[in-house]
């Protein structure tokens, strides 16, 4: 069996759902050295170990897989969803005009995306960079060939299905991981985790007004815990918990202590998370959460373990009715219960598929 793979996946970049990612492939596969395949070509296996990065890491752009001779997997990956990703999303929006008249290729081009990445600094309005997909782009995936590919959730499987690609749904990699101790304690503590992104459903942060005015209500009887999962986010989430009663800021992402956040999370009696995989973290500890769907990839998962009633799209998301999922899973009897045995099947689907992999590693 190979001692070093080369790993591909959007690590370094102090996002604690990517290196979540990282953390799990290394504990499913403890034998193993991973080595970023954009530093080191030497690899005869490569793992693609989760993260919404098929089909853009194929069909060019940075970083792009080739393909060889070589071993490959994917381990819970996600796949885009051109029904998101195919519309207008600036009101300048150069992929998506690109893209319509067939020339998406010349913008994934990493000279041409160096020259127009400027443009993008200039106005909160003008999106020149990112993906347009063609039908040819998810048909690269199954002419790559992969020995074994294993995706997230239901909606990956189906956009593969649409193309006759055979996939297994094994789950989101990181769900693998646990908290350090079971004797971590619930306190009354909301985590919440939200997020600055031009590539979301909503066209602006209105509705992050809605949220914070929920959070209001609540703050007398929960302590707010804002916790960023990349460090972009760190400064819109100490200004959130300096406006809020009842609130503090937690640090885990610079520097990176991927197991504090499993932790705090654990500690809390519920998630309200934007960023995917805060709301993957917290599974990982029965934590229920609210899904802000701020991109498909976040109902994606959200399906995957039985939580779609708690998904919500932040372009359809008022105080009201984020109000309403709230008090509808503080009712429910059931849904620690329900999360628990669907993190559990999704964790023996990742390990069986961890166990195929490996017994076909070069």
């Amino acid at each position: 069996m190979a001692d070093k793979v080369g790993y591909a996946g959007w690590i370094g970049h102090n996002n604690i759902g990517d290196e979540a990612l990282l953390a799990a492939n290394r504990r499913l596969f403890s034998d193993i050295e991973f080595i970023d395949f954009r530093y080191w070509n030497g690899y005869d296996s490569l793992f693609l170990g989760g993260g919404t990065i098929l089909p853009q890491f194929l069909v060019g752009g940075e970083p792009e897989v080739g393909r060889s001779n070589h071993f490959t997997a994917a381990i819970g990956v996600g796949i885009r969803d051109s029904d998101f990703w195919n519309q207008q999303l600036a009101p300048i929006d150069i992929r998506y005009l690109a893209g319509r008249i067939g020339l998406s290729g010349v913008i994934r081009n990493k000279y041409i995306e160096y020259l127009l990445e400027p443009a993008e600094y200039l106005s909160s309005n003008i999106l020149a960079t990112g993906y347009y997909f063609s039908d040819e782009d998810y048909r690269a995936i199954g002419e790559y060939e992969f020995d074994h590919l294993g995706v997230r959730g239901p909606l990956s499987q189906e956009i593969l299905s649409k193309y006759d690609i055979d996939c297994e749904l094994v789950g989101d990699t990181a769900l693998v991981l646990e908290p350090s101790s079971t004797e971590i304690q619930r306190e009354k503590k909301i985590a919440v985790c939200l997020q600055h992104d031009k590539l979301k459903w909503a066209r602006n942060e209105d509705y992050l007004h809605h949220v914070v005015e929920f959070l209001s209500e609540l703050s007398s009887e929960y302590r707010i815990v804002f916790l960023p999962f990349q460090k972009e986010d760190i400064s819109m989430h100490i200004d959130l918990s300096n406006n809020l009663d009842s609130a503090e800021f937690k640090n885990y992402c610079s520097p990176m202590d991927v197991q504090g956040a499993i932790n705090e999370i654990a500690s809390c009696e519920y998630m309200i998370g934007e960023k995917l995989h805060a709301n993957i973290l917290s599974a990982c500890s029965y934590t229920p959460f609210i899904s802000l769907e701020y991109r498909p990839k976040c109902l994606d998962f959200a399906a995957s373990v039985g939580m779609t009633d708690y998904n919500i799209r932040i372009d359809k998301l008022t105080k009201d009715k984020l109000k309403i999922i709230y008090e509808n899973m503080v009712d429910s009897d059931c849904v620690v219960d329900k999360l628990e045995s669907e993190v559990s099947k999704k964790r023996e689907n990742i390990r069986q598929f961890a166990h195929k992999v490996d017994a076909d590693l070069v």
